[in-house]
């Protein structure tokens, strides 16, 4: 799952990047897309306080399964409130 979310955010592996290089900058973009996820969309504000997940307190790749999982019935659901300004 963490991989084609990688691959959606266009990080590819880079060969003069270390491991730990390229993990920490995964994990940046990935926190900055659920930061951007809650503050643009009335749905995942409303999904995260619901939830009492705060994205500034996603620490690890670890605090990502405190997020919760949608599903395509969610994403229908949710019409034009999952839609970021």
């Amino acid at each position: 799952m963490l991989r084609q979310t990688f691959h959606y955010l266009g990080i590819k592996n880079n060969p003069s990047m270390s491991e730990d290089a390229l993990r920490r900058l995964q994990f940046n973009k990935l926190r900055r897309l659920v930061q951007h996820a809650c503050e643009t969309t009335e749905f995942y504000k409303g999904l995260y306080d619901e939830c009492q997940v705060s994205p500034n307190a996603i620490e690890s790749l670890d605090d990502l399964t405190r997020l919760p999982i949608i599903d395509k019935d969610i994403v229908n659901r949710a019409e034009q409130s999952i839609i970021s300004d």
